[in-house]
């Protein structure tokens, strides 16, 4: 493992590579927050502007972007694909330390902790965090036992051989399929040339036996590496 990247094992075996995001893209992913996060404030404030002097009045104005901007990024990473706009744009994802998805108490505790990190100012402390771990973590995410990884270019994954379908078959039912297990499927594709032929089908034979159990489809008659092919084919298709 280098400075940034993480090999994790997969609970199928399989030995899947992260690439860690860096200080400077999980920077602009925050700028791209921070100024949607203002733009709502504005928006939500407007109804408020020449109504201070209460104390009432006064904790309202203060709670209300304090609470938009936790808000926020809690609601994007517990929800959808877990990702926030800038960090969707920037492709980056939060996922467990272990590869698996991060849950609702990750991000909650997460968020948490983004007090600390951005003290003194501008994140000043969860960037030398950052910096200073092996990981790439700041203090939230050490605190949650998440990671910051970039998700892979589409472009840069060789396209594999698709069994031979006049269209995409019926039927099957895909959904339970999860982010992670595309990358891990992808993982594979892209690295089945590489591998001996028994390390091949082990490997491919752990994969779609794990796939197998998430999906549902009528009865066919196919190899390992075509059932992957075909589940990722179908999440493509349908988004």
């Amino acid at each position: 493992m280098d400075a940034d990247r993480i090999e994790i094992q997969t609970p199928e075996g399989f030995n899947l590579e992260l690439t860690l995001a860096g200080l400077g893209s999980r920077a602009a992913a925050a700028i791209i927050d921070t100024l949607i996060i203002a733009a709502v404030a504005i928006v939500v404030m407007l109804p408020f502007r020449g109504q201070g002097g209460s104390l009432v009045m006064n904790l309202i104005i203060i709670a209300l972007p304090i609470s938009l901007f936790f808000g926020y990024h809690l609601a994007f990473e517990t929800i959808g694909r877990r990702q926030s706009p800038g960090k969707r744009l920037l492709r980056l994802r939060i996922v467990r330390t272990d590869g698996s998805p991060a849950g609702g108490v990750a991000a909650l505790i997460r968020n948490l902790v983004r007090i600390v990190d951005f003290l003194p100012a501008f994140y000043l402390i969860g960037m030398v965090t950052v910096f200073s771990t092996t990981q790439n973590q700041r203090l939230g995410d050490l605190a949650a036992g998440v990671v910051v990884m970039m998700e892979p270019k589409r472009a840069a994954t060789p396209t594999p051989t698709w069994p031979e379908f006049a269209e995409v078959p019926e039927g099957w039912d895909v959904s339970a399929v999860t982010d992670e297990d595309i990358a891990m499927m992808r993982e594979f594709l892209s690295r089945r040339e590489k591998l001996d032929a028994d390390s091949r089908r082990q490997i491919g034979f752990r994969i779609a036996d794990a796939i197998e159990r998430k999906i549902s489809h009528p009865a066919v008659r196919m190899t390992s590496e075509q059932t992957i092919e075909t589940v990722l084919r179908l999440k493509e298709a349908r988004g």
